[in-house]
This record gives structure tokens, C-alpha cells and sequence, in this order.
């Protein structure tokens, strides 16, 4: 069982280039999200689909002030918890499963899974033997 960490390298702001930009990921139950930028207070949300978070920048913010701004707008969200790290923010899924990667929208971010979410159940998931390899098992073993 593991829960989703993604890094995502944000873009500079290069005049008012990242205006209702966006990019998707999804939390443990694999419910939609994505994050998208309102840099004026009036932009339009480009609403792709899921749940939006919306990010505040100003015009040609850098990399490391965009990637601020997304891991503020993330973590304010039960779903997750994102730092950031230079023009990194990193968003770690609060609970385990199965997690649709993100991707990008029209933002420009680079995505990197790092942790690759699962489901677990507590439990081997292989299938159990047959009653024929058990007797099969039993002859050889000379019980």
C-alpha cells in the first residue's frame, strides 16, 4: 500500500503566460483534481473536470514563487499535502490507493510520479492453489 507523491516543476510567469492554466492529478480514491491559475482574480477556471484549486501568482513570477503558490493552494486541502522546494512542489496523496497520474494541462509543469499510489487489502493478492496442486504438493512430498 502506498500513497501517490508527485513532483511537479512549475513554470516562470513570462507576462501574464500562465492565465487559466492547469494541470490534473488525482487523490487516493481517485477522484479528479486540478489546479489552475487565476492571476488577475477574474480569469475564467478552464474546468477540465474534478475538483479545482485554485493558485494565485502575479505577472512574471518565477518558477520557485509559482511552485509556492501551487503547494499553498494544494496543501490547504484535505485531499493532500504539498511542499515546494525550489520550482518543485510536491504533492503527497493523504490517503493510500490506486491514483490516476497527473498531467499537465496547458501550464507547462513537468511531472515526475514518484511514489506510484496503491490499494492494498492487508493480505496476499495471489491466487491460492488448487486442490489439484495441493494433492500434487502432498504425493511429492510423501505425505
Amino acid at each position: 500500500m502506498a500513497a501517490e507523491v508527485t513532483e511537479v516543476t512549475c513554470p516562470a510567469d513570462n507576462m501574464f503566460s500562465l492565465i487559466s492554466t492547469y494541470f490534473t492529478f488525482a487523490d487516493g480514491a481517485d477522484n479528479a483534481f486540478y489546479a489552475w491559475v487565476n492571476m488577475l482574480g477574474v480569469d475564467p477556471d478552464p474546468t477540465p473536470g474534478g475538483t479545482g484549486i485554485e493558485v494565485t501568482v502575479s505577472m512574471s513570477d518565477s518558477a520557485t514563487v509559482v511552485a509556492a503558490a501551487v503547494a499553498t493552494a494544494i496543501d490547504a486541502n484535505i485531499n493532500f499535502g504539498c511542499t515546494s522546494s525550489g520550482a518543485v512542489a510536491t504533492i503527497t496523496n493523504a490517503a493510500e490507493g490506486g491514483a490516476t497520474d497527473a498531467a499537465d494541462g496547458d501550464m507547462g509543469v513537468t511531472i515526475n510520479v514518484t511514489v506510484q499510489g496503491s490499494a492494498g487489502g492487508g493480505g496476499s493478492t495471489s491466487t491460492p492453489p488448487s486442490a489439484l496442486e495441493l494433492f500434487s504438493s502432498s504425493i511429492i512430498q510423501g505425505n
